[in-house]
């Protein structure tokens, strides 16, 4: 049986993710919000294990009560429901941890995209 790689800590990317506004609603403060659905793409394994989180590149802001919300359903339906590659979006915010301008901007433009489709679908 293959045994599971120690987990990925870095800090400073969750710092970067606290300080950015939530994904979903632009509020502040946030949470670095662990993502734990597996993902083939990028050989993500699920973090299913009791007191396992994903790798902290795995994170994206959500304030408390979407974390909260995040906790309380499937996570992939959470993910759906908001149109949220959550994966792919992860790892573009880690991709620039310490670019305070470009982060916001990342999460401002996948807000926006949200709102939008949200709009269209009403």
């Amino acid at each position: 049986m293959r045994q599971r790689r120690p987990r990925r800590l870095n800090p400073k990317h969750l710092r970067f993710v606290r300080e950015r506004p939530c994904l979903i609603c632009g509020r502040k403060p946030c949470d670095a919000a662990h993502i734990k659905m597996p993902d083939a793409r990028v050989l993500k394994p699920i973090s299913s294990n009791i007191g396992m989180k994903a790798d902290d590149r795995f994170t994206l802001p959500l304030c408390r009560e979407h974390h909260e919300e995040q906790h309380r359903v499937a996570e992939q339906h959470f993910w759906h429901h908001y149109r949220v590659d959550p994966i792919l979006l992860s790892l573009a915010l880690f991709s620039i941890t310490g670019d305070e301008q470009e982060g916001d901007h990342l999460i401002d433009y996948n807000r926006a995209v949200l709102h939008f489709v949200s709009r269209e679908q009403a």
